[in-house]
Formats: C-alpha cells, structure tokens, sequence
C-alpha cells in the first residue's frame, strides 16, 4: 500500500468537476454544519474507505458521469488551501475554474490522499518528490480567504505549496477568491486595501500552522535545507503582491471598459490604486493611476479644487520614490498650492504641514 500511496505523487491523478458535484451533495445530505476539511475526511471519507483503506477517489476510478467523461484522470491542477476553511470555500472555488476550464481534473488532497496512510516525510521527499509532483501537474489554484486576512498564508502547507509553483519553471500559480470575497474586495479596495496590504507584508512561513505537528518538523526542514525561511517568504510576498496588483488593475479596468473614466468611483479607485502601486514600488502602475484620478477629479470639481491636494501629494511621493526630483516637485507645488487657498485648511493646517515635510529638500525656495 504504500507503493500505491506514493503512486498518488509519482504519477498524480485528479478528480472531475463532475465527481465534485457529486462529493459535494454527500457532504450537503450528511447534515454536517458548516465543515472543515477535516470533519469531512473523519466523518465521510474515512468511514467509506474503511473496508478497503484506500483512498476515496478509488471508489470512482474507471467510472464515467453521465457524458461519458472519466471522473478521474490526470491532475491538471494542484489545489492549495486551508483545512480550517468551511468545505464549501475550496468546492466553490474549483467548480467556478471548471466552468472556466471544463477539462480540468483537480488534485484535491482529501480525494487523492489515502487517509489511512499518510505516512511521515523525511525533509528531502518534500524538496524532491513533492515538488516534482506540483511540477507534473503544472497548475496550482490557490484559495485565499478572506480577502484582507488569508489563511493560506498562515498554514505551513499552503506556504510550501506556494513555493513549490514559485521555484518550479512552467507551473502556473493561479489565485482565487470566493464569490463572497471578490465582492468584498471589489467593495473595500476603496477603503481598506491596507490590511490586505498588512498581511502580504507580515507573512512569516516560520509562524505558520499545520493540522498535523509531524507535516509542520518535516515542511519546516525542508525549507531549512533548500531555500530557507527568508528566501520562502519573499517568495510569497512578491507573488502575492504581483497578484494584488493585477486584481486591483483588472477592477479599473473593468470602469474603464463600462466608460466610467470620468466618474467619482473611478477617480477614487485610481486614487488608492495610485497609493497601493506607490507603497509597493510599482511606479509606472502608480503614476498612470493617479493620472487618471486627477483627469476624473478635475471634471468632477474644476482644476483648483482642494479635493486634488492629496493625489498631488501622493503622486509627489510616488515621482521622489521613483527619482524624478522635478516632476516631484511639481506635484508638492500644486498640491501646496491648494491646501494654502483652501479655506478649510490654509498654512497652519495638519495636512498643510505634512505636505511641507514631505517636500524637504526637493520645495524651492519663493523667489524675492
């Protein structure tokens, strides 16, 4: 049997969507509230595959739904997610690809592993044998939830997972949210974008997590003997930024496509757009967002409205951090230039002064 389990990572299978479905209703018809993954392997799986201790895809093995396709074939995707999250998360998610990419076959750990014999690693099978398995496969769908916390990023599971698709040319790391979650971050990357921005920064693979203490040693091991704690988590964050960035330039994108260039909710968008693209050194991103912003700002509210103070501000900061001392310059200037008028704020205010010393040594001095 053990032969057979290793098989599983040798030559790694997958589940259909169609199978999925079919798990799916089990789990709905086994009363089960709200489970985790590990409910349903000690409360489904295990109990079906007592008898024969094996895994529970091999139940369906040379079965065909109702099209005649397979239910298990080759993995096409490896999937990586939490065990602490609700089983309808990661079911949501896979189905939603499938309906992209209807030919996929899901290496979904609960199915493909044999929970009767999950045996212990030495730290060199994970570097080499599990590795090679996420490279076969060539695909890893990552479920992250939610959207501003994700757990993902604090199991010792998914973090290797994520290194494995990094390290291994030609295997694509594909991020997905939860319908619920898209929707909330569509609704809070105008206000709280931060806190996503928080945990992508404080992503420790050292601090992470895992069901299974003997999975945490071995894992832990194998990161300590091949790339080390420090290369893993820049690793994480510089995909996880990358892929912050994209989602976040797709949503304008979207405005752009409806034509809503001109509108309040793109121009505040582009504005923390503009912002997050600046925090994380994407400059060229950061300054055609903030262009963009001031285009719909001025139409909203005219050219000298203080309402543009802050994404000169910003954009000042973004043109310093990038070394374009004049266009920075400009920015601190104009932006200066409408706090001072405005009313509301004039030279003595908070914001006033914030923008003084963000100037520093770039303000020119007036002229006499």
């Amino acid at each position: 049997m053990a032969g057979a389990v290793e098989d599983m990572f040798v030559n790694p299978v997958g589940v259909s969507a169609s199978f999925l479905r079919l798990f799916k209703e089990m789990i709905d018809q086994s009363g089960l509230d709200k489970p985790d993954a590990k409910d349903v392997c000690d409360q489904l799986v295990m109990p079906a595959t007592e008898t024969k201790s094996e895994a529970f895809f091999e139940r369906y093995r040379g079965k065909v739904d109702e099209h005649g396709k397979p239910y298990i074939g080759p993995a096409t995707v490896f999937l990586s997610y939490a065990w602490k999250f609700d089983i309808n998360i990661p079911f949501e998610v896979m189905l939603a690809y499938a309906e992209e990419k209807p030919d996929t076959y899901f290496w979904f750990d609960l199915c493909i592993n044999n929970q009767w014999k999950a045996p212990n690693r030495a730290h060199d099978w994970w570097s080499t044998t599990f590795q090679e398995c996420i490279r076969k496969i060539g695909a890893v769908l990552l479920v992250l939830s939610p959207w501003d916390d994700p757990v993902p990023l604090t199991r010792v599971w998914c973090l290797w997972e994520i290194m494995c698709a990094v390290a291994s040319p030609g295997v694509d790391l594909i991020v997905r949210l939860p319908r619920a979650e898209q929707e909330a971050f569509r609704r809070e990357i105008n206000d709280n974008f931060r806190s996503a921005m928080t945990a992508l920064v404080t992503t420790q693979a050292e601090n992470a997590e895992s069901w299974n203490p003997a999975d945490r040693t071995m894992i832990f091991e194998a990161i300590e003997g091949t790339c080390g704690f420090h290369a893993l988590n820049a690793a994480v964050k510089s995909h996880m930024r990358d892929w912050f960035i994209q989602t976040g330039e797709d949503l304008a994108n979207e405005l752009e496509a409806e034509g809503k260039q001109l509108t309040s909710e793109f121009g505040h968008l582009c504005f923390n757009l503009g912002t997050m693209f600046k925090d994380f050194d994407a400059f060229r991103k950061a300054e055609r967002r903030f262009d963009q912003c001031l285009v719909a700002k001025k139409h909203l509210h005219g050219d000298d409205s203080f309402k543009l103070a802050e994404t000169y501000n910003n954009m000042a900061i973004n043109y310093k951090k990038a070394g374009f001392v004049d266009k920075a310059l400009t920015a601190y200037e104009n932006s200066l230039r409408l706090k001072l008028a405005d009313p509301s704020v004039g030279p003595n205010h908070v914001k006033t002064a914030t923008t003084y010393n963000n100037s520093g040594s770039y303000r020119r001095k007036p002229r006499m």
